[in-house]
């Protein structure tokens, strides 16, 4: 319990320094933000974007609880260079700049991923290079090196892109470790002790943050903390043999992506929008639906997702 007593203190301590006026005086925005003008998107131009350093408190415990093992070592290695790179994009962001662009972000974090998990295959004997549904699996020796790095750098593009209205992206993330944690309970691995330890861990710290950053929010995550949060996820589910299951897991984050990817096919084929805004919350945003509806709305259709996915590996399994 001392993990969980150090998570929720340090968690909180850190999002009330952040929002507090000495946090503001280095965190807060120095230059223009660019900002919806749909919904009451134009009145958070001043709210703290950088509350995702609160979740390293996990990364922390997770490293006090199963320190230098291989697992631990991805989990922190992954989420840890995630956030580097939303830390330098949100302190582009506050200094005016517009942020990195989608390249210059995409490109050094995909090469930083694939030479991760490139040292993962060349120096964990026991690394399991198969693609698994329950009993079934399929073994893709070297490609699971790109395989693994498409994973990782799909979900951490999908968390950010889910991260766009008050809620949204802790509330979904809560929950895809959920059925994360609910699926190592039907099929245990030998990772299954640090991927419980790192789902709860960062379930703990996102309660903490959610706290904050429900409707109307106090402080948002910021890309540090939505690229984190990709990378940690991810993670997870590729130590657990349980990648196949995160589009179901979440859901919502598949279809904030897909919406988005639509549309530019769209825009760049037919020159015609398929939806109103994307990623898609905004559309709904756009439709009148607030906040917290949208919110909602979305949680009732992950746990429909989640519940889907139990079965899902309840039938493949022999």
């Amino acid at each position: 319990m001392i993990e969980y007593a150090f998570i929720f203190t340090f968690s909180a301590i850190i999002i009330k320094f952040l929002t507090s006026n000495k946090g503001r005086a280095i965190f807060a925005p120095s230059g223009p933000r660019t900002l919806l003008i749909i919904g009451n998107h134009q009145e958070k131009g001043s709210i703290q974007s950088f509350g995702g350093i609160s979740f390293l408190c996990a990364c922390i415990t997770i490293l006090f609880r199963h320190f230098l093992t291989i697992e631990c070592m991805i989990i922190v290695c992954i989420s840890m260079l995630s956030a580097l790179i939303g830390f330098i994009d949100d302190i582009e962001k506050s200094n005016g700049n517009g942020g990195i662009s989608p390249m210059k972000k995409l490109i050094p974090h995909s090469i930083s991923v694939f030479i991760i998990i490139f040292i993962w295959y060349m120096t964990d004997t026991n690394i399991d290079t198969s693609i698994r549904l329950a009993s079934y699996s399929i073994d893709i020796g070297p490609l699971y090196i790109i395989w693994a790095t498409f994973i990782i750098i799909s979900t951490v593009h999908a968390v950010n892109l889910t991260d766009g209205i008050d809620g949204l992206a802790s509330t979904q993330s809560i929950l895809a470790l959920s059925g994360l944690a609910m699926l190592n309970v039907m099929l245990p691995t030998r990772s299954s002790m640090i991927v419980f330890d790192g789902a709860f861990h960062m379930i703990a710290s996102l309660l903490i943050f959610l706290n904050f950053n429900k409707h109307p929010a106090k402080i948002f995550m910021g890309d540090i903390g939505s690229l984190f949060l990709g990378g940690y996820i991810s993670s997870l589910f590729l130590i657990s043999k349980k990648e196949i299951m995160l589009p179901i897991c979440g859901i919502i984050f598949v279809a904030e992506t897909a919406t988005s990817i639509i549309q530019k096919i769209s825009l760049k084929i037919a020159r015609k929008k398929v939806f109103p805004f994307t990623p898609i919350h905004h559309t709904f945003e756009k439709l009148g639906f607030s906040e917290n509806e949208i919110v909602f709305y979305a949680i009732i259709a992950s746990i429909i997702s989640q519940i889907i996915s139990i079965f899902t590996l309840n039938f493949f399994i022999i």
